[in-house]
């Protein structure tokens, strides 16, 4: 379990210090990922203009379960200005991957620069206000073959370790969401199946 409970903290992030253009950058989660502070991001990605321009290759998982508690907060967030090796990069949920939105404005899936695809076969559960499922700004498809709830949430989580308990039986819930929006695009192509 990857979990934080400060501001502006994230779990997996691809830097352009990690200067291995050749290699493909591989972020997959197959556990749980709990982020409990503000403008927080489970996948973030470094900007890359002027570093390799369109050689990077990115392929990022989520496989387990993401729990966004704060506002400003995103699952997947690929901004403006990166440039990765497009045909080759990509974003899933996959079937297994479920992503949690509580926080007021913030985006389970944002792609904000090109790439081949982000997709969701999952669960993506938006409970806050003035939040998006899947967003994109770019030329990157979006599919969506999963569920994407606007709803309640409420769910308990413990976790243990050597060193004790990070998290003992802890209630995660938010409700009422309004102005949240499952699926957006500025110009790309989107299919919900």
């Amino acid at each position: 379990m990857i979990y934080s409970t400060g501001k502006g903290n994230v779990a997996f992030i691809l830097v352009k210090e990690q200067d291995n253009p050749a290699a493909t950058h591989e972020h997959i989660n197959n556990g749980k990922i709990i982020m409990d502070g503000d403008e927080s991001y489970a996948f973030a990605f470094s900007k890359t203009t002027g570093v390799h321009s369109n050689i990077y290759i990115t392929h990022n998982v989520n496989n387990g379960e993401i729990v966004m508690a704060g506002k400003e907060n995103y699952g997947f967030a690929l901004g403006a200005g990166r440039n990765y090796k497009v045909a080759d990069s990509y974003i899933d949920n996959a079937a297994g991957g479920t992503i949690s939105m509580l926080g007021d404005k913030s985006m389970a899936i944002i792609a904000q620069s090109d790439m081949d695809h982000a997709n969701n076969a999952g669960t993506i559960n938006i409970a806050g206000s003035e939040s998006y499922g899947m967003y994109t700004e770019s030329a990157t498809s979006m599919t969506n073959t999963g569920d994407i709830n606007i709803t309640d949430y409420s769910k308990k989580f413990t976790s243990n370790n050597a060193g004790g308990k990070w998290l003992d039986n802890k209630e995660y819930s938010a409700k009422n969401a309004e102005k949240s929006i499952g699926i957006a695009s500025g110009k790309a192509w989107i299919n919900n199946n």
